[in-house]
């Protein structure tokens, strides 16, 4: 009997450092361990700092990584990923994605097809490529990208563009045989969106316990950084809209009579200018690129 066979598509995949993507590629190559055959249908890197790789220029690109076959399909990546420019990224991946999975789906029939969201608009084809190959569907949510455009301002809550890109993403979601998400939390908030107890899943994204402790490496960087006997308060991750970190700015303002204190943000992201023009002139906070892996114990 062949080995169960998966299609999975989703826009981020590593090497991407941070965000969906290593997610999604550490679980990819945790079913290659356990014996599926999986085919991912990704992106090109672009994230966190939301322009392409110059080293996947070109059109769609197949390899072979950890055991993981992908095709890497060409897509639109806007340096400031707003309002249409935003939706324009999306439905280009979701068409590309769409191209690659029709084709997987007709000649090679996997047995489950699983979409990473976001993108919902990739689900669609997903959902078109499990059903011509007569596949389950399976969804797995990172994020519900309806409410988090509410909340960081990207679309006004309860107009008729909201109704009904809500209405939208539920049906989405009703099509799966199964759906995923990542915390307590958000599997209520699938229940909440018409999806049956039987169908829900808790898988939460994996935490890597491999760094090292690196006191001469923190050393070197509060060296570096003028740190030496300052508490440090800490983000290291992408920088945009719906993180929140303007807070550590407005705390950092008022603290700046506690020279004890140091703001350190390292990360890359559409929002960083405009982080450091509201950092502007406060000497407690600094921003750094955002930092190679193996520093990661130093950190």
């Amino acid at each position: 009997m062949n080995a169960p066979s998966l299609l999975v598509i989703g826009l981020n995949y590593t090497p991407e450092p941070v965000g969906i993507g290593p997610y999604t590629a550490g679980l990819c190559e945790e079913l290659v361990k356990a014996g599926h055959q999986v085919t991912a249908i990704v992106g090109k890197p672009y994230y966190p700092q939301w322009k392409a790789d110059p080293a996947y220029a070109g059109g769609w690109l197949e390899a072979e990584e950890r055991g993981v076959r992908l095709v890497r399909c060409p897509h639109y990546a806007p340096q400031d990923p707003t309002g249409i420019r935003r939706f324009g990224h999306l439905i280009s991946f979701a068409i590309a994605a769409l191209i690659s999975a029709m084709r997987i789906a007709l000649r090679e029939r996997p047995q489950v097809v699983l979409c990473v969201a976001p993108a919902l608009l990739s689900v669609l084809a997903a959902i078109l490529a499990a059903w011509l190959c007569g596949a389950r569907l399976w969804i797995h949510v990172q994020d519900f990208e309806v409410e988090a455009a509410f909340a960081t301002g990207l679309m006004r809550p309860n107009t008729p563009k909201a109704r009904f890109a809500l209405w939208a993403e539920g049906w989405v979601l009703r099509q799966a045989d199964r759906v995923s998400t990542i915390s307590p939390q958000l599997v209520a908030k699938l229940g909440e969106k018409g999806i049956p107890a039987e169908r829900r899943l808790e898988l939460r994204n994996w935490a890597n316990a491999n760094f090292a402790n690196d006191p001469a490496g923190a050393a070197e960087l509060r060296a570096d950084w003028n740190l030496a006997g300052r508490i440090v308060a800490l983000y290291s991750g992408n920088i945009a809209r719906k993180q929140g970190i303007e807070i550590l700015i407005d705390a950092a303002g008022l603290l700046q009579h506690r020279p004890d204190i140091a703001f350190v943000i390292c990360g890359e992201g559409p929002n960083r200018a405009a982080l450091e023009a509201r950092a502007r002139g406060l000497a407690n906070v600094q921003l750094h690129d955002l930092q190679p892996a193996e520093r990661m114990g130093a950190i």
